[in-house]
């Protein structure tokens, strides 16, 4: 019996990445829900992560928390400690925002802090 070749990477490993935390996500959705059926309390409800999380590329998680670290830091600052420029850290933000549904710089803060994304 001829065994398989070792699987070659995709020439996007954030996709890879990306991918296997959605399943582990789902499967730790599973699990909360068959503990909380097997002790008899409510299930805490689905998808609790900010929709789009799991989307963010590596720059925009770095604008990220550039954006929500710096509490008070002027754009441009942020723009060239990253080596950017201007419009491409609003490029960014603008993805940002979109991914995860956000609409003001307070949101923003609030995913940053309480997930951790940076």
């Amino acid at each position: 019996m001829a065994t398989e070749p070792p699987k070659l990477p995709s020439s996007d490993p954030d996709a890879e990445l990306r991918k296997a935390l959605q399943e582990a996500r789902a499967q730790l959705e599973r699990a909360e829900q068959l503990l909380a059926q097997r002790n008899g309390t409510p299930a805490p409800p689905p998808g609790l992560r900010p929709k789009g999380l799991d989307e963010l590329t590596r720059r925009e998680r770095e604008v990220m928390h550039a954006v929500c670290a710096e509490e008070g830091e002027i754009y441009d600052h942020i723009a060239d400690d990253l080596h950017i420029a201007r419009g491409t850290l609003n490029s960014h933000l603008a993805h940002v925002f979109k991914k995860l549904e956000l609409h003001c710089r307070t949101s923003l803060v609030h995913v940053w802090m309480k997930w951790g994304v940076g």
